[in-house]
C-alpha cells in the first residue's frame, strides 16, 4: 500500500500543531542535502512556495533540529519552532479568545502566524 502524504500546497498559511518547526525553502534549498524536496521526504514535512512545517506530535523535534544545526542553519534566521498548545491554553483559559483570530509570536520577522478556529497559521511574509 502507498502512503499518500500531500507535501506541497500553493496555500499560502500553512497549518501547525502541536511542535512545529517553520524552515524557510530558501535556506534548505541551500543548505540541507538534497535541498527541499530531500529535507520533505526525510521528515514528512509539508511545504508551499516560501516555508516547510514538520510538525510532531511527541514533542520530539530534538533530532530535527540537531540536523538544521549541523547543516549549518541558525534558528530565527534560517527556523524557527512553535509550541501550538501554548496558543490552545489560552483558548482554554480565556474561551472568548476563539471567537476571534489573534496574533501567535513566532519570534522572526520573517513569518506570521495566528491563532483561528482551534488551529495556528503561519505563513512567510517578506
Amino acid at each position: 500500500m502507498t502512503n499518500l502524504h500531500v507535501t506541497y500546497t500553493s496555500f499560502p498559511r500553512l497549518r501547525c500543531v502541536f511542535c512545529t518547526i517553520i524552515v524557510r525553502n530558501q535556506s534548505l534549498q541551500e543548505k540541507y542535502p538534497g535541498g527541499l524536496k530531500a529535507f520533505v521526504h526525510h521528515f514528512n514535512a509539508q511545504h508551499n512556495d516560501r516555508i516547510a512545517v514538520y510538525c510532531d506530535m511527541g514533542s520530539d523535534i530534538g533530532d530535527v533540529l540537531m540536523v538544521l544545526h549541523q547543516c549549518g542553519m541558525k534558528k530565527l534566521k534560517d527556523f524557527t519552532t512553535l509550541d501550538t498548545v501554548d496558543s490552545e491554553m489560552w483558548c482554554c483559559a480565556k474561551p472568548e479568545m476563539r471567537k476571534r483570530p489573534f496574533v501567535v509570536d513566532t519570534q522572526v520577522g520573517w513569518l506570521k502566524g495566528q491563532f483561528w478556529q482551534g488551529n495556528v497559521w503561519v505563513w512567510h511574509c517578506e
